[in-house]
């Protein structure tokens, strides 16, 4: 489901839950609209919009810190992927498949992951694993002539694990770590505080509009925690330009 999917309902719930206050606060009995009743109902409204606020931070702070840290890893998986060709490179001429496997490799990430006409995304894509297999079969049939080509041999084997790792823990992120039930509590917290602001106010077309105008920005502000929190797609995403340097430098 998309980011939008979700950040429409939750606009609707919390304006709904406003405007039936708004509306429906003249329609109930006399004992229901006193002036103690009306205190108490802005008391739980306020420990709520302090609940909510903590959430809220807390959801912004874990979705920055695993964008920065995903696209930490994708910077050091593109650097290695560099690495490994570099020290193909130095290999000789014999390293010839295994880099051209790599750039075939690096393409394939690129065209799945950053996808364009609304292709779908491919994550555990196992063309790419095949491609990548294949790399680390051409790695171990190198025959080293020397020392230095052993040891050229072990980098290149090194480098290779350690991108494989880092595109491991990337894909295992793909999909964000928010946790949907803390989500919709927080959405029902929400249309408990648009409920308890729409209680007793005067129902007027400043009003209304405001409470829409703030669904609408606290709606678009959880859509934004939720875009950082999947960092592959929607309006805030990792940047593919360390990969295509990459790929620039295998092709060089």
């Amino acid at each position: 489901m998309s980011d939008f999917a979700i950040s429409i309902p939750i606009f609707l719930c919390l304006s709904a839950a406003a405007l039936v206050a708004l509306f429906a606060h003249r329609r109930l009995p006399e004992r229901h609209r006193d002036d103690e009743t009306n205190v108490i109902v802005r008391l739980v409204a306020a420990i709520f919009v302090t609940l909510s606020a903590l959430v809220v931070g807390l959801l912004l702070n874990s979705s920055k810190n695993a964008f920065d840290a995903i696209d930490r890893n994708f910077h050091a998986f593109s650097t290695q992927i560099i690495l490994l060709d570099r020290t193909l490179r130095i290999y000789g001429p014999e390293t010839a498949a295994a880099r051209k496997g790599l750039e075939q490799y690096v393409v394939r990430a690129l065209d799945g992951t950053w996808t364009r006409d609304g292709q779908e995304q491919l994550v555990e894509d196992p063309e790419a694993e095949r491609l990548l297999e294949a790399v680390a079969t051409s790695i171990r049939a190198l025959k080293p002539v020397d020392d230095d080509h052993v040891d050229l041999k072990r980098q290149a084997q090194e480098r290779l694990r350690k991108a494989i790792e880092l595109r491991w823990d990337i894909i295992g992120h793909w999909d964000g770590n928010l946790p949907p039930p803390l989500v919709v509590v927080l959405v029902a917290w929400l249309s408990l505080v648009f409920a308890g602001f729409g209680y007793r106010a005067p129902p007027n077309g400043t009003i209304v509009a405001s409470v829409l105008a703030a669904a609408l920005l606290i709606a678009g502000a959880i859509h934004l925690i939720l875009d950082m929190d999947a960092p592959f797609g929607g309006s805030i995403r990792i940047s593919p330009a360390p990969l295509e340097k990459a790929l620039e430098h295998i092709r060089r």
